[in-house]
């Protein structure tokens, strides 16, 4: 049996994919876990945890919410303010990784991050981004 989030399948997707994203199943191990099903490629793939990375747009006055642009689309990222204390605080422009479950899809999708990660100054991670994305999508 599955115990823990991190255990279930996990997807690099673009933003644009989180907003037609439909619900899966009800049906999971992990309380209070949502299962998601896209279609990439022409093929269905299921996921509970996502991989997002993009730009920084607009931090909350709490800093517990961020917006986040990936050039597709834009996602609330929150949780923001459960992150380990000793991450560095982001600002608006940072180029950011997310990895987190989606709560939400439609046109304003939202995302509960489990990990945020500050990717600015490698400018490697925004560059071959969209390139591991359809990499994932070819080879699953």
């Amino acid at each position: 049996m599955l115990s823990s989030r991190l255990s279930l399948p996990s997807r690099k997707l673009f933003v644009r994919e989180l907003q037609c994203c439909r619900k899966a199943s009800k049906d999971m191990p992990c309380q209070n876990t949502h299962l998601w099903s896209v279609t990439t490629l022409n093929k269905d793939v299921t996921f509970s945890v996502v991989w997002i990375q993009g730009t920084v747009i607009e931090i909350s006055k709490t800093r517990d919410q961020h917006l986040m642009d990936d050039g597709t689309g834009i996602v609330r990222i929150t949780g923001c303010d459960m992150i380990p204390q000793g991450c560095p605080r982001l600002a608006k422009g940072k180029y950011i990784m997310v990895i987190g479950e989606l709560m939400e899809n439609g046109p304003h999708p939202v995302v509960k991050a489990t990990k945020i990660q500050d990717l600015s100054g490698k400018h490697v991670h925004e560059t071959s981004w969209p390139l591991e994305v359809v990499d994932q999508q070819c080879n699953s």
